[in-house]
């Protein structure tokens, strides 16, 4: 008579889970550490996931690849069916030339950990493939390795809209819409920070946002033979931001609003009066409906810009993020897991009216499943800076990764009873199609002049 394998226990899994993930920890290290030195911005990282995609297969796990162009998708199965908990990593970076490990010609740079996340879940899912561990769990593991978090070079990504590449500018957007998390129950991803308010930070909210693509036209003249015949698109850019500061005056206590802008082409040379301008502008706030007053007051600000030296302005306005909305049944899961590696008080839990100025695109998926988005120390410098660097990769990596799969433990074990539970619990904000629709109706495309009365 065949004896039956002895069962686990849920702390013994933990050990197991975190002693496989030291034992590989300088794979997960030196590949974080490759993708620093070759920084790639969104829907451009095709080596990068060249790379990820060369460890999955080294640890045997199978995938998907080429998701919203550069995005992976791999799976572990449990025994026995259930809920699928995913990891998520993302594979940009931002533009930051001044940084330490910048690309010296694309400006691309790591100035905000993205490259930390990709070992963090990939050290997760090898842990998990510890002897005796997948053969506990009721359900899958799904490790997602996602493009284009920062929502950055509009005009590339206009044209790959333009090339139906893609619809939506982020890769979380994408994923929603091409139905790659349809079988994902739940996600679980980090950011690694400079600052040292504590080991871990948890809970609290995002801004959401709009993304605008903004072309101003005039007539181009000599700038100093006949200037009268030409009509300044730099002008008509100069006092729409004139007016954009004018307003920023009248924004409410706690709606966190931000309006911000950059120059993506100022004019073609100096002898000329330019006749067109482009800018890049971002409308921030912790509620959409804050954002859609602020972004009406914007155009408002771009239109009057162009009617004063008698141009006109091309306003396209493009879905951005949702709130993110942090999960309080699996934030306490991760919570228990973190206390393991730090010290009393070095877990920090957020309020839930707390709303950071920055956005997220996981805000997109927290609408629709649990999510959530911790935060870990291991860096210097403030994120999305030229000093920001990870320089404690234990705690930016490696700790993390124990508790992600330590969580997933707490969620798939024992039938599958604490994912159940979560899911019980969750309440979504919208169904897949209503966020379809709520962020297709965020897009407008429209010129104002003075002839059109508008």
């Amino acid at each position: 008579m065949r004896k039956k394998p002895m069962t686990k226990t849920r702390d013994e899994l933990k050990a197991a889970v975190a002693e496989r993930i030291e034992q590989h920890k300088e794979t997960f290290i030196r590949l974080v550490k490759d993708i620093l030195h070759d920084p790639e911005t969104g829907f451009r990282e095709f080596s990068t996931s060249r790379r990820v995609q060369r460890r999955l297969e080294e640890f045997g796990i199978a995938h998907q690849a080429g998701i919203a162009l550069t995005g992976i998708k791999g799976v572990l199965k449990g025994a026995a069916p259930g809920p699928t908990v995913a990891l998520f990593g993302e594979l940009d970076g931002g533009r930051v030339p001044g940084h330490l490990h910048a690309n010296p010609k694309t400006g691309a740079a790591h100035a905000c950990g993205h490259n930390a996340q990709i070992g963090m879940a990939l050290g997760a899912c090898v842990g998990l493939q510890a002897p005796g561990v997948l053969e506990a769990l009721s359900g899958n593991v799904a490790l997602c390795i996602l493009p284009a978090e920062e929502l950055i070079e509009v005009e590339h990504r206009m044209a790959l809209k333009d090339e139906g590449k893609l619809e939506f500018f982020s890769g979380k957007q994408e994923f929603i819409r091409l139905g790659a998390l349809d079988d994902v129950d739940m996600v679980m991803m980090a950011h690694v920070r400079g600052s040292a308010e504590g080991a871990f930070l948890l809970g609290g909210s995002s801004n959401c946002h709009v993304a605008k693509q903004v072309e101003f036209y005039g007539r181009q003249a000599h700038a100093a033979g006949n200037p009268h015949q030409g009509i300044n698109a730099l002008s008509a850019a100069s006092v729409a931001q004139h007016a954009m500061h004018a307003i920023r005056e009248t924004f409410k206590d706690g709606d966190i609003t931000r309006i911000h802008w950059i120059v993506t082409r100022g004019g073609d040379e100096l002898n000329a009066i330019p006749p067109q301008v482009n800018m890049e502008v971002r409308v921030r706030g912790r509620t959409p409906e804050i954002v859609a007053e602020w972004d009406r007051k914007v155009n408002r600000c771009l239109r009057a810009g162009a009617l004063a030296v008698g141009g006109k302005v091309r306003i396209r306005t493009f879905p951005g993020y949702l709130p993110l909305i942090n999960n309080p049944d699996l934030l306490s899961l991760f919570r228990s897991n973190a206390e393991r590696f730090v010290a009393p008080g070095e877990t920090v839990t957020y309020p839930s009216d707390y709303v950071r100025g920055g956005s997220e695109d996981l805000g997109d998926v927290s609408y629709i499943k649990p999510c959530i988005h911790p935060y870990t120390r291991g860096a210097v410098g403030w994120n999305h800076s030229d000093d920001f660097d990870i320089v404690d990769y234990d705690q930016a990596v490696v700790t993390p990764a124990k508790v992600f799969a330590m969580t997933v433990i707490d969620l798939l074990a024992d039938g599958a009873a604490g994912a159940r539970e979560v899911l019980g619990r969750f309440q979504p904000k919208m169904t897949k199609e209503q966020y379809l629709a709520f962020q297709r109706a965020q897009a407008m495309d429209r010129v104002f002049d003075e002839a059109s009365g508008e």
